[in-house]
């Protein structure tokens, strides 16, 4: 099983990107200390790296999460049953 440490890879790509510490903690609208408290986790909330992935225009998800989780599974298989209600898509079961 592969060890994913997120906050080392933000941090990394954070470098990467020459985005400061306090731009990026602007863009996620939290201050300078709660970056420095994400570059310490191995595990993150999801809707948070959503908005890191947009500050810093890297899809972690894709591009970490996802291989990991066909590593760990061997095979990824999703099934999404989505409803029409007047003109909205449901989503009614996902597994």
């Amino acid at each position: 099983m592969i060890e994913i440490h997120i906050g080392q890879l933000i941090r990394q790509k954070q470098e990467e990107k020459g985005i400061t510490i306090s731009e990026l903690a602007r863009s996620i609208h939290c201050d300078r200390s709660n970056i420095y408290n994400i570059f310490s986790r191995k595990s993150i909330d999801i809707e948070l790296l959503i908005s890191i992935s947009k500050a810093l225009d890297f899809d972690f998800i894709s591009n970490y999460y996802l291989p990991k989780i066909k590593q760990d599974n061997k095979e990824l298989s999703i099934t999404i049953t989505v409803k029409k209600e007047g003109d909205k898509l449901i989503i009614s079961e996902c597994k």
